[in-house]
């Protein structure tokens, strides 16, 4: 594919986006991506099929870039010496960051993972099965050296993962109800530090 291909493609996704955003999957024809992206919309069949092409590779886009984070931060082992915190913050200051570099999309695939779907069952069972691997294993070291005090391993990771997910699936209600500038550096930064406090106390509850 050439650099025209590619930059169509890049327009019919952000188009697609947009309208998923504010109409909803279901509520976004073919028809409308093709004149928000200004392409023919031959061209959708023919790069992505379908409109449920353009939301899988959507999320296939989304959740490869999560695994190559996590990949890139998460430690291969761990020293029976060191601390294991400082690794499961660091692994979570990278998908939070990764969340807000893409806030639009974070917000958009986590909303339709609320549909049951074949494509969200697909995903359930192969990425966020990954995704929950890194963490769980994580909180399963600090155990195992006597680190975290954690009564459930599998409640303790939906914590989490739900403390550093729940931010980017709300924007409205942030910007609107509680009026935090979501994204503003100084606000990132504040709810990145505010994040590491309560994850301290879900691995530390007695202290």
């Amino acid at each position: 594919m050439g650099k025209k291909g590619d930059q169509t493609k890049l327009a019919i996704t952000n188009a697609a986006i947009s309208l998923f955003k504010y109409q909803g999957y279901h509520g976004t024809s073919v028809r409308q991506i093709a004149e928000r992206a200004d392409v023919n919309i031959a061209l959708i069949s023919y790069y992505f099929k379908n409109k449920q092409g353009i939301l899988e590779s959507l999320f296939i886009q989304f959740y490869e870039g999560i695994l190559q984070t996590s990949r890139e931060v998460f430690p291969q082992e761990v020293d029976e010496h060191e601390e294991v915190l400082p690794y499961l913050l660091r692994y979570l200051r990278a998908l939070m960051q990764y969340y807000q570099e893409n806030q639009e999309v974070t917000l958009l695939v986590h909303r339709e993972l609320s549909v049951d779907s074949t494509l969200m069952r697909e995903v359930m069972s192969t990425y966020l099965a990954k995704q929950k691997y890194y963490l769980v294993t994580l909180l399963e070291w600090g155990v195992s050296q006597g680190e975290f005090q954690i009564v459930s391993l599998e409640v303790t990771a939906l914590q989490i993962q739900s403390l550093i997910t729940m931010p980017y699936l709300n924007l409205q209600v942030m910007q609107e109800v509680y009026h935090l500038p979501t994204h503003s550096p100084s606000f990132q930064q504040q709810l990145l530090e505010e994040t590491e406090y309560a994850v301290y106390a879900l691995v530390h509850p007695s202290l």
